[in-house]
Parts: C-alpha cells; structure tokens; sequence
C-alpha cells in the first residue's frame, strides 16, 4: 500500500484542510494517487507494483475512499484488485462499503460487498454486522446467490479464548431463503462444539 514515508520524500503532507493531491510512482511501475479533503480520503491505484523478492511483484489497481470521524468511519472499495505476478492469483473487490461506529466501549461495523466467483457469477454480501463489546462479540450475515435466493448467517455470543484460537462459547446459526434447512452450531467450552442440522419441509 502507500506509506507514509513515501509522501515524506514527496515533500510531506500539507497541514491544512483544504484539499491536498500527491502522486507516487510503483518500485516497479504503475502510480497511486492520494487526495486529501477535510474528512475524505481518495486512494487511486494504476498498475500501482510494489516489487518483492519472495513473493514477485504485487500489482495494484482500484479506488479506496476512506471518511472518518472521532466515532465512525466508511470505506469504500471500487474495482479494486491485488495481483500476484509469481503465482498469476487475483484478489478482486469489485463494491465493497464498510461502516464503522463506537459507541462507548462497544465497536459496530457492517459490510456490503459484491464479488465474483470462480465461476464468473456475481454475488452480494450484504447485512454483514459484527458487534464487539471486548467480551464477546456477535456477528451477521447474509449471502445472495442469484439463482438459489440467499443463506443468512448469524452468530451471538461467540467467546474467542481457547489456546488454539477456537471458540469456548456462542452459537452460529446458518439458514436458507427457502426454508430447505438450518444448521446450529453450538459452543460450550474449548473443543466442545454440537452441530445439528434441520431439513425443514418445504
């Protein structure tokens, strides 16, 4: 990504705020561009490369708009993709908006996100909420298919202190639009976990 050195060799950030555009070329080729307006921030890859030696080089293109406050925050993903040329893998984010908000001690985000699959179909993920309140944390989701309907994930309570990383407590449900089934996942202490599965009639 663009750092913050890099604008330092380009003659540091201007303090004001008012609008303020920089421009940076890639290690090995491609330019990002960084804009500056009060809250907002625009970040504009083209073929943005970023070379290392490991992994081959990492090539960059897309739109990331960030606006923030004190409490909450939105950041917008447009087209945006991250190419490895060693391995030929494409990430691609093709609309993606994350909302964040604080409310006390308690954080909330939620995420919109269209992406395509390996077999060139579009799907949307929409409703995605996670809410964290340092203790435990919930989480939604809903996944459109554009044939079979949507699937809605919902997770509450979920602990995450075990020494493996797992979970020691909470539930996960995942259900279908049509009603055809319902999986409950459930949580009751580290490397205890109950899975039953419902084929409700249609």
């Amino acid at each position: 990504m663009i750092y913050a050195s890099d604008f330092d060799q380009a003659g540091g950030l201007a303090e004001t705020a008012s609008a303020a555009d920089f421009s940076i070329p890639g290690d090995c080729g491609g330019s990002a561009s960084y804009s500056v307006s009060d809250n907002k921030t625009v970040l504009k890859y083209k073929n943005w490369c970023v070379s290392d030696e490991e992994s081959g080089n990492i090539i960059i293109n897309g739109v990331v708009t960030v606006t923030a406050t004190e409490t909450s925050s939105t950041t917008h993903y447009e087209n945006f993709t991250i190419e490895n040329t060693l391995t030929g893998e494409v990430e691609r984010i093709d609309n993606m908006t994350i909302t964040c908000n604080q409310v006390g001690e308690v954080y909330t985000c939620s995420i919109t996100s269209d992406f395509v699959g390996t077999n060139g179909i579009i799907y949307r993920v929409e409703n995605v909420n996670v809410t964290d309140n340092g203790i435990n944390f919930d989480v939604a989701a809903r996944v459109y298919d554009p044939t079979h309907g949507y699937v809605d994930f919902v997770a509450e309570g979920l602990v995450r202190d075990c020494p493996d990383g797992g979970f020691s407590a909470g539930t996960i449900t995942v259900s279908s639009s049509d009603s055809a089934f319902e999986i409950i996942v459930v949580f009751s202490g580290c490397g205890m976990v109950n899975v039953s599965l419902s084929e409700l009639p249609l």
